[in-house]
């Protein structure tokens, strides 16, 4: 299976959310499905640090990295999360997880400002001034996405399914 380019990640995160209203284990798939195709790309950024990474690449998703995941996460509290609380009746846990699920948002999102600060870097220069460190920062960045959904997605996947 090919990658998906920067470009087209942007583009179908941006038709991810207009879609006519999936239901919400479907738009939960969605949304996550996406996020770890954007970590592939990170992960091939990394791999092919120090030289051989595309610039232009870099600096696209350097400008658009930010807005789209904060979209992202936006749609899961407003719909998502608001969705799963109600069904499960305000229960102690759930409410315990979705506030750290919340919190991984915005470690997330901080973590991708600094991720674009990186890639802009990558997209104007052949080599990073540090390959190690910025190796080390694309890896810890999708690792971290990569456990977050897989965790969201077995916890919420049951309180989101209309079948349950």
């Amino acid at each position: 299976m090919q990658r998906m380019s920067a470009h087209e990640f942007l583009a179908r995160g941006a038709r991810t959310l207009e879609v006519s209203e999936p239901d919400p284990a479907t738009a939960l798939a969605m949304v996550h499905d996406l996020q770890m195709e954007l970590c592939d790309i990170l992960e091939t950024i990394a791999d092919l640090l120090p030289d051989r990474h595309d610039r232009s690449e870099c600096a696209e998703l350097a400008q658009a990295l930010v807005p789209m995941v904060t979209k992202l996460h936006s749609f899961e509290e407003n719909v998502l999360f608001s969705y799963a609380l109600r069904r499960a009746s305000l229960s102690k846990p759930v409410s315990r997880a979705i506030e750290r699920f919340l919190g991984e948002h915005s470690e997330d999102e901080f973590r991708l400002e600094e991720l674009s600060e990186l890639l802009r870097e990558l997209g104007r220069e052949r080599q990073p001034a540090n390959p190690e460190a910025a190796g080390y920062l694309l890896r810890s960045v999708f690792e971290a996405i990569r456990r977050h959904c897989v965790y969201e997605r077995e916890y919420l996947s049951n309180l989101l399914d209309d079948g349950a």
